[in-house]
C-alpha cells in the first residue's frame, strides 16, 4: 500500500518538474522575442536615418540639385529641433528621389546582423491609414509563424506612410 503512494508522489513530483520547464521555456522564449524586437525597431530606425543620408548624398552629386532644401524642420515645444528625419524624407522625395526600398533592405540587414541577430526579413512600404502594402521588399521561405513584426516607423511628416 505505502508503495503505491510513493509512485502517486513521485509522479506528480514529475508532473510539477515537467510543468516548470514549460513555464521556464515560455517565458524564455518570450523575453527573446521581446529583446530581438527591441533590437529590430532600434535597427529599422537607424537603417531609415542611413539611407536618407545615402539619397542625402545621391541629391548632393545630382547637377540639377537646387542650392537648398526648401521648407522647415518641425520644432519642439521648447524650441529645439525635432528627429529630422521626416523632414528630410519629405524634401527628398519632393526633390524626386524617393526611399528606395531595396537599399533599405540591405542598410537593414546590415544593422541586424550588427546587433547579433541573423533573420530573413520582409519589409513593406505602407499606407498606415489604409493598412494597404504600397511596396514589398524582401521574402522568407520559412513560413510565417513566430514572425516578429516591428514597429510602423512613419516615413511622411503627414503620418500617411510607414515602414
Amino acid at each position: 500500500m505505502k508503495v503505491s503512494h510513493v509512485k502517486y508522489v513521485t509522479a506528480l513530483a514529475l508532473l510539477a518538474i515537467l510543468l516548470l520547464q514549460v513555464i521556464w521555456l515560455y517565458n524564455m522564449y518570450a523575453l527573446l522575442q521581446k529583446e530581438i524586437k527591441k533590437k529590430s525597431d532600434n535597427s529599422l530606425q537607424t537603417a531609415i536615418q542611413l539611407e536618407s543620408v545615402y539619397r542625402l548624398q545621391l541629391l548632393e552629386d545630382d547637377p540639377n540639385r537646387p542650392d537648398e532644401i526648401i521648407g522647415s524642420a518641425p520644432i519642439s515645444e521648447d524650441g529645439n529641433l525635432v528627429d529630422q528625419t521626416l523632414y528630410y524624407q519629405e524634401a527628398l522625395i519632393m526633390y524626386g528621389y524617393p526611399m528606395v526600398l531595396s537599399k533599405l533592405d540591405s542598410i537593414y540587414i546590415s544593422e541586424l546582423r550588427k546587433q547579433g541577430v541573423q533573420a530573413d526579413i520582409i519589409l513593406n512600404h505602407i499606407d498606415i491609414k489604409d493598412k494597404t502594402i504600397l511596396q514589398s521588399e524582401g521574402f522568407s521561405k520559412q513560413s510565417l509563424f513566430g514572425t516578429i513584426q516591428t514597429e510602423v516607423i512613419p516615413i511622411r511628416q503627414d503620418g500617411s506612410e510607414g515602414i
